[in-house]
């Protein structure tokens, strides 16, 4: 058995542990590891386009726990022609209604724009490429910088934006509304307007 296998073991009996305290977390962890493996045999343009669908998977399960309306009413505002149907959007609002920090709201675009460079291109880009090497040089939320290279910095950025909206699916509540309307709301607003005067 070698290191990295017996760091992995430990790492998965820590937390079937934790799991415990934070459920979901188990179930999370597995699916991390999973999408890091699927990196791998990508190639560099599979690899942005992969990220950003996760990416963009954990935003709208984050987003759907915060929206109100039926399952199907989400569904169609996550539908292709929906008001929330492309990662751009969603990300708008996630940045609107303080799912997610500037800065990550920043990060997120820079990725986006990444991507579109990849999916856009007739070209055979890679993450050396001039015009993507830019954008990576922007991001801020990797720390270690020294002896990587642009498609670990990448792929490390991405992880820790996944893990960011993981931990807030976990620990999220569903949307509570906070007054519902009801026609007698309605009632005592028009008498209070009218007996103000207006």
């Amino acid at each position: 058995m070698n290191v990295t296998t017996t760091k992995l073991k430990i790492l998965l009996a820590v937390i079937k542990e934790l799991d415990g305290k934070v459920p979901g977390l188990e179930k999370t962890m597995h699916e991390s590891i999973s999408i890091r493996f699927s990196f791998t045999e990508e190639t560099d343009r599979g690899c942005a386009l992969l990220a950003v669908s996760f990416l963009e998977q954990s935003i709208e399960k984050c987003l759907s726990k915060k929206l109100i309306g039926s399952k199907n009413h989400k569904k169609l505002l996550f539908d292709f022609n929906g008001a929330l149907g492309n990662f751009s959007n969603k990300l708008s609002i996630a940045y609107s209604i303080g799912l997610i920090k500037k800065n990550e709201f920043d990060e997120l675009q820079r990725i986006r724009q990444i991507r579109n460079l990849f999916a856009h291109s007739f070209e055979h880009l890679t993450f050396e490429s001039k015009e993507i090497s830019e954008k990576i040089k922007l991001f801020k939320l990797n720390p270690k910088r020294s002896s990587k290279t642009n498609r670990s910095i990448f792929i490390s950025t991405v992880f820790y934006l996944l893990g960011t909206f993981q931990g807030l699916e976990i620990k999220e509540k569903e949307f509570e509304i906070l007054r519902e309307t009801t026609e007698m709301d309605i009632e005592e607003l028009k008498n209070i307007i009218e007996e103000a005067g207006y």
